[in-house]
């Protein structure tokens, strides 16, 4: 189950760069917010393990949460 928060992690800095530093991977920004979900998604799915840190979950829901809600406050505004 720990390779949820390796997914958690790649999908965080995939779409922390394309929609905060402006890298232009992707057409538009609807994919790196997709991916972002796919990261917290990921995370979910680590919390009934009780061997992973609990700061360690959180930390991958919150890598994954701010570029989502950046994401779509673009995307909405």
């Amino acid at each position: 189950m720990k390779i949820g928060l390796y997914i958690a992690l790649l999908c965080g800095i995939i779409s922390g760069a394309c929609i905060f530093f402006n890298v232009t991977v992707f057409p538009s920004l609807v994919v790196p917010v997709i991916i972002g979900v796919i990261g917290i998604i990921a995370t979910l799915w680590t919390l009934p393990n009780s061997n992973i840190s609990t700061m360690l979950k959180l930390g991958g829901i919150l890598v994954n949460v701010f570029p989502v809600i950046a994401g779509l406050m673009q995307i909405l505004g």
